[in-house]
């Protein structure tokens, strides 16, 4: 793999940053992983890389994220909402099998995303996926671990910032089609 390591002290948001690395990138691939994860094992990447071997209309991949051990009271009940939404993913739409903080993205999806500045990233690049004939494709056996909320505070914003992007999708996407995917 070659990496490339940007230090950049200013904070400009996540969605910036990947944008402006998918507008600097010449790469056939290009993987994001936020900061805070920790992958499961030393094959992860490869779990991410191996379908666009083998098929060359796939737009991005995505890995699984699962929650550290709770500790705080607060990341307890954190906890208790992801084991609920993980029982509900199973019947949902493969669209909530995209989770932002472990992707690959092909050049030929990469250099038609932009992420809005607001957006939480999960699912926006499976619609731009589907609306220029690409596919998303999970990858259950790439994992990464992250830390669940500790306070009450970031637990409010974090989902006040997923409720927040349906708007973002309804605005992109029209009602129609965000609701065909979104509905559980």
């Amino acid at each position: 793999f070659r990496v490339k390591i940007r230090h950049d002290p200013s904070r400009l948001g996540k969605m910036h940053r990947i944008n402006q690395a998918f507008s600097e990138s010449k790469a056939d691939i290009v993987i994001i992983l936020d900061a805070d994860i920790t992958l499961s094992s030393k094959n992860t990447l490869q779990y991410l890389l191996n379908p666009f071997v083998k098929d060359k209309s796939i737009g991005y991949t995505s890995g699984k994220l699962s929650p550290q051990k709770p500790h705080s009271f607060v990341q307890k009940i954190a906890y208790f909402g992801v084991s609920v939404w993980e029982i509900a993913k199973k019947s949902a739409h493969p669209i909530y099998q995209s989770e932002g903080a472990l992707r690959a993205f092909s050049k030929s999806l990469y250099h038609l995303l932009r992420f809005p500045n607001t957006s939480a990233d999960d699912i926006y690049p499976y619609f731009i996926s589907k609306r220029h004939g690409l596919k998303f494709i999970d990858c259950p056996k790439a994992v990464a671990f992250y830390h669940l909320p500790s306070n009450f505070s970031d637990y409010i914003k974090q989902q006040l910032r997923y409720h927040q992007s349906e708007n973002i999708h309804l605005d992109n996407f029209g009602k129609s089609e965000v609701n065909t995917y979104l509905d559980i």
